[in-house]
């Protein structure tokens, strides 16, 4: 879709404003994939414009592999992009669709036993190959 564009000096007002209507605050936990990566440059942006505050607390930042890696042997569940792609039609790299997958993989990870797993793949025809 054409979304209207916005000048990158004015996203730290509105990410503010978006963390402000969601309740994100200094004590919120902030998942996302890495903190190498969109954490920085929303960090990089807020010191671009001389702003020192952002409205979560960089020690609240979790990775989504981690929690993951505490229920599977791998900081993820084999083949799921394919899985996902087959069963919710969703697509690689789109920042929604990765979001969307990630939150899939936990609750997957944490509600569904490994043969319960496999027997969703055989579902939509995705072979499940594990690494170990």
């Amino acid at each position: 879709k054409n979304q209207p564009k916005h000048d990158l000096a004015e996203f730290v007002n509105i990410f503010d404003d978006y963390c402000r209507d969601v309740n994100i605050n200094r004590k919120t936990t902030i998942w996302c994939r890495g903190l190498d990566f969109d954490p920085v440059i929303v960090n990089s942006i807020y010191h671009q414009f001389g702003r020192e505050l952002l409205p979560y607390h960089h020690t609240r930042l979790r990775d989504i592999r981690t929690a993951i890696e505490s229920k599977q042997e791998d900081t993820y569940i084999p083949n799921f992009v394919e899985f996902v792609s087959e069963k919710y039609g969703l697509i690689s790299h789109g920042a929604l669709h990765d979001s969307i997958r990630d939150t899939l993989q936990l609750y997957y990870a944490y509600t569904k036993t490994e043969d319960e797993i496999k027997e969703l793949y055989d579902d939509v025809g995705v072979k499940y190959e594990p690494k170990y």
